[in-house]
């Protein structure tokens, strides 16, 4: 018979097979001349309960089930991996019925041996049929005690039984596997985070069925494993070397389930510029602790429920892959999960999960994200990571390798002391944005506010100066900025103009604020002396707005 790799494992590790299974449910090493009736009566399973129990027992923690999803979880050496189908339980219950015919067929041969071992002893045929009756009638009597639930294994009936009352023993709760922050999972060990944070040391703990884990980091853990090939990278792809430091104390941020990590990373530039090479590598390494949904699971969607969030429920390192900056973000799901908010969603046709967050999201894109300007906790939690260069195989400088994902993997193991490190160093240090996440943030807010766009143009077009040590009276009045602006607005085609509220509250928070001088003007922003000239030159300010 072909066993999946799963149920495979579990007969390595636990010496499962029909023969040896035989042995252990009479409890004693049979023979065709040794048998205790006495302890085979009493260890042989007697019906469907017994015989899920002793399944269960020959393989201690390493089956589960969760009635609630209906999923089977199979120990493999490392984790409980789930299973979409029962084959597993169904095998195991199979080399159980393989079992019970090797029983009998052993019983058939010991009763040959005895039967004719009496009629060797050459007695009368009366008292050597009384010998024959009184040998066998015990071994039938025994045997009757487990023909039903034997015979019952060649039916379907009867092994959907067992299967049933197996997943009744091995059950588990949603709870059981949906928590596993306290562990990092990777190939030849498992990491206690609490005691990596306590003690400042990674301690590598065996493996343990015991344990309730079912993912794991795909790489060994060995504390002098290099990474050079992706220090290179990230040191060729990223603006500066503090800012490869956040990144890093990001990521380990992510797979040390940071519950409230308050901040997303947007990671910005244009294609080819190593944004997908980044996550497609924590994709692949973090397994099941990664996941990478639909982009539609940030984005506003009309007010429907939005299936797509579900997706995030449980992982660590959430990356989303080229996220068009035209649609606005759902502000409202981001700030609970970055904030560590308790989060209700839910697939489509299935019931509400509920769930706490532990992941950090990375978001790449080409243009910066979409977000209400007006909100400065949603602004602040989105820190730009600018990825300036576009690699070419014509650009010797930044010369484009396309194998270069494949070598990095090749570090795998560097690749997880990088993300330990960051771990420690997030614990420490926290993630305060670089000088240049500072200023990718500025652009970013500029970029998603037209009232910011036009002040940024007047200001590049030398017709406003910023100074906040001018005097308030020579800086821009309010009234005519507001006129100035939908003048400018109208001309560059946009549809929804911003009211005179938003667009104080806009250019006054960005820059120095507002103050009454006769009229209210912004602090900072003084008319230079080009704007002076051509305003005593007649011009006038919807002829200088809408040439900007």
């Amino acid at each position: 018979m072909n066993y999946l790799p799963e149920t495979n494992y579990l007969m390595e590790t636990f010496d499962i097979s029909s023969d040896s299974w035989m042995h252990k449910i009479a409890d004693q090493k049979l023979s065709q001349t040794t048998i205790d009736l006495n302890k085979l009566k009493q260890a042989v399973p007697k019906d469907a309960t017994d015989a899920a129990d002793f399944i269960a027992d020959q393989i201690p923690s390493c089956l589960s089930f969760n009635a609630e999803s209906g999923k089977w979880y199979v120990w493999n050496g490392k984790v409980h991996t789930p299973l979409t189908v029962n084959t597993v339980p169904m095998q195991l219950i199979d080399i159980l019925g393989y079992a019970f015919k090797n029983l009998d067929a052993l019983l058939d041969e010991y009763i040959r041996t005895g039967v004719a071992s009496i009629k060797a002893a050459n007695k009368t045929d009366g008292e050597t049929a009384k010998d024959i009756a009184n040998f066998t009638a015990p071994i039938t009597m025994v045997r009757k005690e487990w023909q039903s639930v034997a015979l019952s294994l060649n039916s379907n009936k009867g092994v959907k039984d067992v299967l049933d009352k197996l997943s009744r023993r091995v059950s588990k709760s949603n709870a059981h596997f949906e928590d596993d922050r306290q562990w990092l999972v990777v190939r030849n060990g498992v990491i206690d985070i609490p005691r990596y944070r306590a003690t400042g040391a990674v301690k590598l703990l065996a493996h343990c069925a015991s344990r309730p884990v079912y993912r794991y980091f795909d790489a060994d853990y060995y504390p002098a494993a290099a990474a050079e090939t992706w220090r290179r990278f990230l040191t060729s792809s990223i603006i500066d070397s503090d800012t490869v430091r956040l990144l890093q104390k990001a990521v380990g941020a992510a797979f040390g389930a940071e519950e409230k990590p308050r901040a997303l990373f947007n990671l910005l530039g244009a294609p080819a510029s190593g944004k997908s090479v980044f996550l497609s590598v924590f994709n692949r390494l973090g397994q099941a602790y990664s996941v990478m949904p639909n982009n539609q699971a940030i984005q506003l969607n009309n007010g429907d429920t939005n299936f797509y969030q579900d997706a995030l429920r449980g992982a660590r390192f959430v990356g989303f892959s080229e996220v068009q900056g035209k649609k606005p973000l759902d502000d409202g799901f981001l700030k609970g999960v970055l904030g560590g908010d308790q989060q209700e969603t839910r697939q489509m046709r299935q019931t509400p999960n509920v769930w706490k967050p532990q992941c950090v999201l990375f978001i790449a894109s080409n243009m910066p994200l979409k977000f209400d300007t007006r909100d400065e906790a949603t602004f602040i939690k989105i820190l730009p990571v600018p990825f300036p260069h576009s690699f070419t195989e014509t650009d010797p400088e930044h010369q484009m390798d396309r194998e270069l994902e494949a070598k990095v993997l090749e570090e795998r193991s560097g690749i997880l002391s990088w993300v330990l490190e960051g771990m420690g160093m997030f614990w420490t240090e926290g993630l305060a944005p670089t000088a240049a996440v500072m200023a990718a943030m500025d652009n970013n807010k500029t970029a998603n506010s037209h009232s910011l766009q036009f002040m940024e143009a007047l200001i590049e077009s030398g017709l406003i100066e910023e100074d906040n040590m001018a005097p308030v009276s020579g800086c821009l009045a309010i009234g005519t900025a507001y006129e100035m602006f939908r003048y400018w607005a109208e001309a560059q085609g946009i549809k929804s103009i911003p009211g005179k509220q938003t667009f104080i509250s806009d250019v006054a928070d960005f820059y120095h604020g507002k103050k009454r001088s006769g009229s209210w003007m912004f602090v900072g922003l003084k008319h230079s002396p080009k704007l002076q000239v051509d305003v005593h030159n007649g011009i006038s300010f919807s002829h200088i707005a809408r040439n900007l």
